[in-house]
């Protein structure tokens, strides 16, 4: 089995094989996901109308957001609450939505 792994950037940029290694050890150290992983990143999915349909087809996801040598992560029953966030905020990005999202308080 696959699962997806969605990351946003500020700029909507891809991540760097460093950035990769951390999230994957993450995933498997911590939430002991042992699923083959698919990164998506890029300008595409920082368009909240796309990224909320990436999540319709796959809400058995994560999400990490990137910003200033941080990263969060969403998963499990918060994807629905992105999801939802994204489609009432199009006029930001994915991003702008997910760091505004009550969940990262």
């Amino acid at each position: 089995m696959t699962k997806r792994v969605y990351i946003l950037t500020k700029e909507g940029r891809g991540y760097s094989d460093e950035g990769l290694e951390f999230i994957t050890n993450h995933l498997v150290e911590n939430l002991h996901e042992t699923a083959d992983l698919e990164f998506i990143g890029g300008s595409e999915i920082n368009n909240p109308g796309l990224m909320a349909k990436q999540l319709e087809d796959h809400p058995d996801c994560f999400v990490f957001i990137s910003d200033d040598n941080e990263i969060k992560y969403i998963s499990g029953r918060n994807i629905k609450v992105l999801h939802d966030a994204l489609l009432a905020d199009t006029g930001n990005t994915s991003w702008e939505v997910a760091k505004k999202a009550q969940f990262f308080g």
